[in-house]
This record gives C-alpha cells, structure tokens and sequence, in this order.
C-alpha cells in the first residue's frame, strides 16, 4: 500500500514540476557558488601575477610602461600615459613603485586577500612585508571583458590615491594646509561610491591622517581588549551605521577659530536615512584631526563609547 502512494505521488504531474523546478534552482545554485570562486580564483591570480616578480629571488618588479592597458582600467591607464608624457625624461607625479610604495626592496613577502560579497570581487588589499617593514596597499579592482583590472590604488598612511595623485592640480593645497570644512568633505567623496578604493581610517598609520593622538589611542586600547571581537565600535563612524548606500553629505562649519572647529556633517542616505554627526576638529601641525563625533542616531559620543570599554 505504501509503495502504491508513493507510486502515485512521483508519477503526478505537480511533482513533476516540482523535480524540475528543484533541479533547476539547485543547478542555478552550484554555478552561481562556482561562479564567484572563479571571480575570486581570477582576481588572486591577477594580483599574484604581479607580485610575484618582487617576492622571487632577484626579481625585478612589475614595470607596466607602454602596457598599461594590461594592468589597468582605460581611466586610469590613459592617466598614467598622460603623466608619463607630461614628465617626458623627468619623474613625474609618481616618485615610487606604486606596487610596492617603495623604492627598493629586499626579501619582500606578499599576502593578498580580496573582499567580495560573494557574488562580485570589487576590491583587495596586499598586506607587503619589506625588510622588516609591514603596511598595506589597497585596490580598487574592475572585471573587464579583457580580464581584471586596477581602478585605483591607494597606500597605508597616505590620503590621496592614485587616481587623486594624477588628477590633482599643479596649484592643489597640502593636506596640511586645507580648512575643516574640506578636511571633512575630503573623508566624505570615500562614501559617494561604493567602488571606491577600501577606507580603513582606524588601520594602522591611517587613523593618524584623520583622527588625534589621544582617540588612535582609545582605539588601540580597545582593540586589546576585544581581540578576535568587533569592540566598541560596531558601525561606520562616517556613515553612522553598519551599512549604507551613496551618501549625500553637507558640511557646514558652526563654530571655527585658528586651532579648533565645530562642525555637522548632514546625512541624506537610502538605507541610513537622514542623520547628522558633530565633529570636534583640531588643527594639528599634520593638518585638521578629529577630536570627537556624536551622532544624532547614538546616545553615546566616540570617546564616551571607547573610554566604557576601559
């Protein structure tokens, strides 16, 4: 009798269609998975064809000139040549081995890991360890019919980027030398695109391009203290929540004297929605710093949250 029933439902035409949508959707499934791990297979094998003439023994680098448009986007490939006219026999906006951040190397080790959300690579960052000497590169890369591609990169403990280098004006200002209000609006243009290169402002020599001495180190004292954990700061502090879109930011300036500044920064965002951060600004001999930032959203300021997890 059972054998009957069980006859009768896989002969019927709703389980039949029900086989057939499983089947498919497992299908589907198995090569979206292979898809992505070819995407990320792809990226690894670009960036370790790169590297790998500076890690073997007397290798002599990875020299892209006059193939340009083997390592980089069209964008930023045609602003290399054009830099590279430009400077003719001299050395242009470029003074090191961008692969690198260096002039010279010895026994330089190489460990690349790409973010992905699964689907679609969109970036990397190559953590270089170079005659004792550890920082971090990050890229910004690009799938193209022709294979991947660098869209930008930018280098641990430096503001600008590639691409910020090439395009800056002759007549651009230091970092040291623009007001709060371009400071702050300079940390926003990282969130107008979520193609842009990887913003780690707390990372290493990079959260001292934006915050002061005595907030990098609250926020070293708490990652000690949550190792292997998130810590006390569980959001973007610039977005003011763990994920978001384009952000749209308008900085105004309330309160401004030669050393300090008050400012808000407005928010306008499809998934944060409208919002405000307050920033405490100090101008540093590097440039304007952030001292502290409250958010219209938290009831807790960022030093309030870093000095309760003492």
């Amino acid at each position: 009798m059972r054998c009957q029933i069980l006859s009768q439902i896989f002969s019927s035409p709703r389980f039949r269609v029900f086989a057939v949508a499983f089947f498919i959707s497992s299908l589907w499934a198995t090569n979206a998975g292979a898809g992505a791990a070819s995407a990320d297979e792809g990226a690894k094998q670009f960036l370790d064809a790169i590297y790998a003439p500076y890690v073997s023994k007397n290798g002599r680098g990875t020299d892209y000139g006059g193939k340009e448009d083997r390592f980089f986007t069209p964008e930023l490939a045609a602003l290399l040549v054009k830099d590279s006219e430009e400077a003719g026999e001299e050395i242009g906006r470029i003074d090191a081995d961008i692969f690198i951040d260096a002039q010279d190397w010895v026994n330089l080790t190489a460990k690349i890991q790409l973010r992905s959300d699964g689907k679609t690579v969109d970036s990397a960052y190559v953590t270089l360890s170079n005659t004792g000497m550890t920082k971090r590169i990050y890229y910004a890369l690009k799938q193209l019919p022709s294979g991947w591609r660098i869209a930008d990169i930018r280098w641990e403990g430096r503001r600008d980027s590639l691409i910020d280098i090439l395009k800056k004006p002759d007549d651009a200002k230091d970092a040291s030398e623009v007001g709060p209000k371009e400071f702050l609006e300079d940390i926003y243009r990282h969130y107008t695109s979520q193609k842009d290169v990887p913003f780690n402002y707390l990372t290493g020599k990079d959260a001292d391009l934006y915050f002061t001495r005595d907030v990098i180190d609250l926020v070293e004292a708490d990652s000690r203290a949550h190792v292997g954990e998130p810590g006390s700061l569980e959001f973007d502090l610039f977005a003011g929540g763990q994920e978001y879109d384009k952000i749209k930011a308008d900085i105004q300036i309330q309160q401004s004297t030669d050393n300090t500044a008050l400012a808000v920064a407005s928010l306008n965002d499809s998934i944060v929605g409208p919002s405000t951060i307050t920033y405490n600004l100090v101008k540093t001999s590097k440039g304007w710093r952030i001292s502290e930032m409250r958010w219209s959203s938290e009831k807790k300021s960022l030093i309030e949250m870093l000095k309760d997890s003492e």
